[in-house]
């Protein structure tokens, strides 16, 4: 049997915000818009479509303008974060070794352009550990669908998703995956009874998850 644990990105195996604010307000600054975002506002945000986030910052904006912006910002955020990194959780290194070496499938699926899921594995070297990712900027599809499709096409027959968000927990019940709860992270849900606070308890949330399933 082929088994899976599938991650969110932000708030679940980093934080890259003080990164990200840098990059999107250098950005609104060469492209005169009166906004400046801060990380708590960011953090606030993370987890929605690019689009969404986007929207939701600058209202005002042109559709059209809106999306070269956000692909501007994007570039922009993926050029620090290559060069910067962002701020790995304590003990992820640990927790994805363990995890790999019981036979784990893993993969990260995120509502992010395509480049930033590449961004962290390149930067942070952990590409031993990924087998796979995917994101809308890639597929054109959101969380519930690319977590389908990672497991349809890694071919996994039992599959566990942890994240940090509601948003996360929605697209898992869709998907029918059962989710795990990621405390230490920047969101809240309405279930959090497979809740870890630390990366150090999550292999053993994983097992027990999985041999209830």
């Amino acid at each position: 049997m082929n088994k899976a644990v599938i991650f969110d990105l932000d708030g679940t195996l980093w934080d890259s915000a003080a990164q990200i604010v840098e990059a999107w307000n250098d950005t609104f600054a060469s492209w005169n818009v009166d906004k400046r975002i801060t990380e708590a506002e960011l953090k606030s945000l993370m987890g929605k479509p690019m689009e969404v986030i986007m929207e939701h910052l600058v209202p005002w904006m042109q559709e059209n303008k809106r999306l070269q912006l956000l692909e501007e910002c994007c570039r922009a955020e993926e050029n620090r974060l290559l060069k910067n990194g962002g701020i790995l959780f304590t003990g992820l290194e640990a927790a994805l070794k363990k995890l790999k070496n019981a036979g784990y499938h893993l993969s990260v699926v995120s509502n992010c352009q395509d480049g930033y899921i590449q961004t962290f594995i390149e930067h942070h070297k952990l590409q031993e550990f990924f087998d796979d990712f995917e994101c809308p900027g890639r597929s054109k599809m959101l969380k519930a669908e690319n977590i389908c499709l990672v497991m349809q096409r890694n071919r996994i027959d039992k599959a566990v998703y942890v994240g940090d968000t509601q948003g996360d927990l929605d697209a898992c019940r869709k998907a029918g995956v059962p989710f795990i709860f990621a405390g230490y992270g920047f969101g809240s849900v309405d279930d959090d009874s497979n809740a870890i606070n630390s990366l150090d308890e999550l292999y053993s949330m994983v097992d027990k998850v999985m041999s209830t399933e």
